[in-house]
C-alpha cells in the first residue's frame, strides 16, 4: 500500500468516525459521553503503525454481535444454561461435563450426540455447549426435532418450493446446529413418519457433506436412533467420534427437585 492510499484510508476512518459520532449525537438530540471509553462507541479501534493505519474490532462490538447471533439462534429459552450451572454430582455427570467442556475449548466441528431419558440434563449440556460456541464468534441455530418436521411439512405443503428450502437452508448453513428431542414421540413405537425422516436426513446429509456439526439430543438410545435409521444415525456418529454420551444411570432430576 502506498503512502497516499495510507493517507487516503486514515481520512476515510476519520471520517467514518467523525459520522458515527454525529449521528449518535443527533439520535440523542444531544452530546453525550460515549459507553465505550475504547473506540468511542464506532466499534473499531484505530493504530497507527509505521504509517498505516489498521482498524481492529473494539470489544464491546464483538459482544454486540456475539448477543444479535444468540437472538437470532433461536436458544433464547436456555441462553442462561451454562457448564458452571449444571450440577455434576455423580461420576456420571462428572465425565459428562468434561467431555463437554474439552468439546467447547476444541476447535473441533465433530458432531456432539447426547442420549438419555426425561429430565437428565441433555439439553443443559448440549446448550451450554451451542451458547459458548455463538459466543466465541461461531454461527449457530437451536431447533427442536418436532418444531423442524413441523414447520418443514407445513412448507413442503404450501408447494412454495423457495419458502421450503429457504427455511430449510437456515438450519442446514450454520456451523453449529443443536437439533433437541431427535425422533421426539417415537420413544415407545420406534417408528417415524416417513416424510419427517426426509426432512431431517436431507438435513443431516447436507450438514455431514459439508463438514458441518450437530449437536443432537435425544430420549432414545443409540441403539433405538440406529434402528430407525442407520444411515442417518451412523453419518452423525461417524463425525461425532467419541462425543457421544448414552446416559445410563442419572435419574430426572425435574421431579427430584
Amino acid at each position: 500500500m502506498s503512502q497516499l492510499q495510507s493517507t487516503t484510508s486514515m481520512r476515510d476512518t476519520a471520517l467514518f468516525n467523525q459520522i458515527m459520532r454525529l449521528g449518535k449525537t443527533l439520535d440523542n438530540n444531544t452530546a453525550t459521553t460515549a459507553s465505550c471509553a475504547k473506540c468511542d462507541d464506532t466499534g473499531w479501534i484505530n493504530t497507527t503503525k509505521d504509517g498505516y493505519e489498521y482498524s481492529s474490532k473494539c470489544e464491546c462490538l464483538v459482544r454486540k454481535q456475539s448477543l444479535e447471533r444468540l437472538k437470532s439462534s433461536g436458544i433464547n429459552n436456555y441462553i442462561g444454561k451454562t457448564l458452571e450451572n449444571y450440577l455434576a454430582v455423580t461420576n456420571e455427570q462428572k465425565a459428562i461435563k468434561k467431555l463437554a467442556s474439552e468439546y467447547i475449548a476444541s476447535d473441533t466441528l465433530s458432531n456432539f450426540v447426547i442420549c438419555g431419558k426425561s429430565g437428565t440434563g441433555k439439553t443443559h449440556i448440549a446448550s451450554a455447549i451451542l451458547v459458548t460456541k455463538i459466543k466465541k464468534g461461531r454461527s449457530g441455530k437451536y431447533i427442536s426435532y418436532k418444531e423442524f418436521v413441523r414447520t418443514a411439512s407445513a412448507k413442503a405443503r404450501s408447494w412454495d418450493e423457495e419458502e421450503y428450502f429457504r427455511y430449510f437452508r437456515a438450519y442446514a448453513n450454520p456451523t453449529f446446529l443443536l437439533i433437541d428431542d431427535l425422533f421426539k414421540g417415537s420413544e415407545k413405537t420406534k417408528e417415524v413418519n416417513p416424510a419427517h425422516l426426509t426432512y431431517m436426513y436431507e438435513l443431516i446429509n447436507h450438514r455431514y457433506s459439508k463438514g458441518l456439526a450437530t449437536i443432537i439430543t435425544s430420549e432414545l438410545s443409540i441403539d433405538d436412533l440406529i434402528g430407525i435409521d442407520e444411515a442417518l444415525t451412523g453419518r452423525l456418529l461417524e463425525r461425532a467420534g467419541e462425543n457421544v454420551i448414552q446416559i445410563q444411570k442419572i435419574e430426572n432430576q425435574r421431579l427430584s427437585r
